[in-house]
């Protein structure tokens, strides 16, 4: 399917005609019981989280405390 949906970006691009130019791809991608779950955070997932969370604190704090800035 994700070939056919470049295929068709690629040929839109070749043929329209003038800007905002719209075509309707065929392809349906299923059902949306994904919504349900999307960004959701079990107690697994936040518990992984928190400590990657700390840990990226504890290291941007080290490179702040050595003189590294964001633009560095």
């Amino acid at each position: 399917m994700q070939q056919s949906i470049v295929s068709a970006a690629l040929q839109l691009f070749e043929t329209a005609s003038e800007p905002g130019t719209v075509v309707k791809d065929p392809n349906r991608w299923g059902t949306d019981e994904w919504r349900q779950r999307y960004m959701e955070i079990n107690s697994e997932d936040r518990e992984r989280m928190l400590r990657q969370g700390e840990e990226r604190r504890r290291e941007r704090k080290r490179l702040r405390d050595i003189g590294h800035t964001r633009q560095d």
